[in-house]
């Protein structure tokens, strides 16, 4: 083969420079051209031998080779006419593999295609690297320095990874249109330490890490940071996406998806100050979860506008030990468990705003708090159509707190309230056309716990509980003991049904106290006769506390349709009770201001102002004005938002804006009264009109 003039002067030089006993190693880049084994043999082999940054151009449709080609130790570029017209047959030998060294900085190899590589298509160390244009079926490794690899397939690695990078230090990956299928072990795989910085963009993971490892898996240490956009990882056997940070390290990934795997669609792992941030994603038909996201130390996790749905078992499951999660716009749907399961120990905050849970096999949201500085907080959001409870506050101890939630249609009730110490708190929320064995609306188990952590207090306020349906508290059911207390406050417990208790039921121990404040129980139905069938407030064994509650309108087949004293204590005062049975009115009789054997003249349950329904009075109704007129302490608002008191307080979950506001949903009659009013006083107008036009016409004043 004829020398290449480029190579023939460099010969020329480099005999003259020996007769004069000066260095002979050339100053400049040399370019080769390799169309054979031989010619790429005999290029690396010269580029090797100098220390410029050389090039090699393969020419032809490609060709095979019989043994491993030369290790490159100097800087050098590759460059082919394309992958898909160039293909180099490594018959089972191994590909390209750089060393960096003190004149061997960079790497590059772009438009060819690699088959039946061995152990590696492309292997680097201590080198920076740029790949482009590549298809290989085996792995891409690389060790410290920079690496980019732009456009490159890596289909089929049967007994390695597709991707296997470490970098250090301030070191960069960047991976953009990537893809990656059917690898043995992970299809990429990512180790960063140091301040070492790694993007990912508009690539895929699929079938891979068929030794049931993830698709994408990285490890991140130091100030390292990762940052994944517009990619998918899909039908892998292991997770989809696989994230483990320690450290400072900073993880994000956007705009992406992670479906049909047999693991988690993202399984993250957080630790130390970690700040991890999840955003657009799409996690859906995953074996067990869709997001299994965990918080730890002082990490700080937040995951926002994204969906898990028909996964095998939860959409969203986070479990945290310190650090705090922030869970905003999140939508889990017809997943084979929960759709939410969120836990938090050892001092964390978890947050949900808005989140949905739809049609889960099981519980919709379960926020579990399970120590005593633990808090799980739900704003806003619903649970639709699960075949568990809708809204699960699990509070083994710790504080629970859901505000302005729905619960609507749900199979085994609205709301589960249960725990053995803590907080539970359920505000501005609506409970609505649920179904259970249990309370329909809401289920409430409350204990001290063996640990001394203290007995479970709850607070319901501002809150309609309406529709639903049970066989025993078709509003509210509960059990409360060991010094439980509950409080029900600026609440409007309506329209429920039961065969035992269709409004309200609480049993339990005299060490445990049920408070019943400033709210409406109406036209609640018991359908089943039993020793206590009141269809309003049935209480049994508890200390029970009510005041300016309106208890009325409701219907059970035995006497005493409102409100029922089994045993335990009942203090009443400025409330009014339509009908009770014995052990009821001789509590009333000894209370203060109430009213007794009377309707509460209410209007029909509706949106009156608020985020939630009501029952507004009519006028003329016997509880405007009917409350204790020196009271204090009382809420600063009504149910919907309005003040409390105005002039002297009504009795139930509604203030009237003035003493003399006419109720929405007035009778007929007084409709009519206002019509016939109207009518009388455009016919007075109109005869006095005629009397003057009269008297004018006959000259008179």
């Amino acid at each position: 083969m004829r020398s290449h003039p480029t190579i023939a002067i460099t010969l020329v030089g480099a005999t003259a420079l020996a007769f004069v006993g000066l260095d002979a190693t050339p100053a400049y880049a040399e370019t080769f051209t390799a169309s054979t084994e031989a010619d790429l043999i005999t290029a690396i082999n010269s580029a090797n031998g100098n220390a410029e940054a050389d090039v090699i151009t393969l020419t032809g449709s490609g060709f095979a080779l019989t043994a491993d080609l030369p290790l490159i130790t100097e800087t050098l570029s590759i460059v082919g006419p394309g992958s898909g017209a160039f293909t180099l047959n490594a018959d089972g030998n191994n590909g390209f593999e750089s060393a960096g060294s003190g004149t061997n900085s960079s790497f590059s190899l772009t438009g060819i295609e690699i088959d039946n590589a061995g152990n590696f298509a492309v292997k680097t160390d201590n080198i920076d690297v740029v790949l482009s244009d590549l298809v290989v079926d085996s792995l891409i490794s690389h060790v410290t320095g920079d690496f980019s690899a732009t456009d490159v397939e890596v289909d089929g690695a049967p007994s390695t990874r597709g991707f296997d990078i470490d970098v250090r230090a301030s070191e960069s990956v960047v991976l953009t249109r990537v893809a990656v299928s059917a690898t043995f072990d992970e299809g990429i795989y990512i180790y960063a330490a140091g301040t070492a910085t790694v993007s990912v963009d508009d690539s895929t993971v699929t079938g891979s890490g068929l030794d049931g490892y993830a698709g994408f898996e990285a490890r991140m240490h130091g100030t390292s940071s990762i940052e994944v956009t517009g990619s998918v990882f899909s039908d892998n056997v292991g997770n989809g996406f696989d994230v483990d940070g320690v450290d400072d390290s900073i993880v994000t990934i956007r705009n992406s998806s992670a479906s049909d795997n047999g693991g988690d669609g993202l399984n993250i792992r957080s630790s130390d100050s970690v700040a991890v941030t999840v955003s657009g994603i799409t996690a859906d038909r995953n074996e067990p979860d869709g997001f299994d996201v965990d918080g730890n130390g002082d990490s700080i996790v937040t995951i926002r506008d994204s969906s898990a749905s028909d996964n095998g078992d939860h959409g969203f499951e986070s479990t945290f030990t310190g650090g705090a999660g922030t869970f905003d716009n999140l939508k889990a749907e017809r997943n084979g468990d929960e759709g939410f399961d969120i836990e938090a120990d050892e001092g964390s905050s978890i947050t949900l705003t808005n989140p949905s849970a739809l049609d889960n096999v099981d519980i919709g949201i379960n926020a579990e708090p399970n120590t005593t500085d633990a808090v799980v907080t739900v704003n806003g959001g619903r649970a639709e159509g699960n075949g568990g409870h809708g809204l699960f506050l699990n509070v083994d101890t710790g504080t629970a707190i859901a505000d302005g939630f729905v619960a609507r249609g749900n199979d085994a009730g609205g709301v589960d309230i249960d725990g053995f110490g803590g907080d539970a708190i359920l505000r501005n929320s609506w409970v609505t056309d649920n179904n259970g064995t249990g309370s329909g609306g809401i289920d409430i188990n409350a204990y001290d716990g063996e640990d001394g952590s203290g007995p479970l207090n709850i607070v319901i306020e501002n809150t309609t509980i309406n529709g639903n349906t049970s066989g025993l508290g078709g509003g509210v059911e509960g059990t409360l003991s060991d010094g439980s207390t509950l409080t029900v406050r600026n609440s409007t417990i309506s329209g429920n049904q039961a065969d035992v208790g269709g409004g309200v039921i609480i049993d339990g121990d005299i060490d445990s106290e049920f408070t019943l404040e400033h709210s409406t129980v109406t036209l609640n139905e018991t359908t089943g006769f039993a020793p206590s069938s009141a269809a309003g407030v049935i209480v049994d064994g508890v200390q029970t506390t009510i005041t300016h509650t309106i208890i009325a309108g409701n219907v059970a087949p035995g006497p005493g349709d409102d409100l029922g004293l089994d045993s335990g204590t009942l203090d009443i005062d400025h409330s009014l009770v339509q009908t009770a049975d014995a052990a009821s009115l001789t509590s009333l009789a000894a209370g203060t201001g109430n009213i007794v054997g009377e309707a509460a003249g209410l209007g029909p349950l509706a949106d009156n102002g608020g985020p939630t329904l009501t029952h507004l009075p009519l006028t003329g109704s016997p509880v405007i004005s009917a409350g204790n007129a020196s009271i204090v302490g009382v809420p600063a608002t009504d149910q919907r938002g309005e003040t409390r008191v105005v002039d002297v307080i009504e009795i139930g979950a509604v203030e009237l804006a003035a003493p003399e506001l006419a109720a929405t949903g007035a009778s007929e009659s007084t409709a009519a009264l206002a019509g016939g009013l109207a009518l009388l006083l455009v016919l007075g107008g109109s005869l006095l009109l005629v009397s003057r036009m009269r008297r004018q016409g006959m000259g008179q004043p």
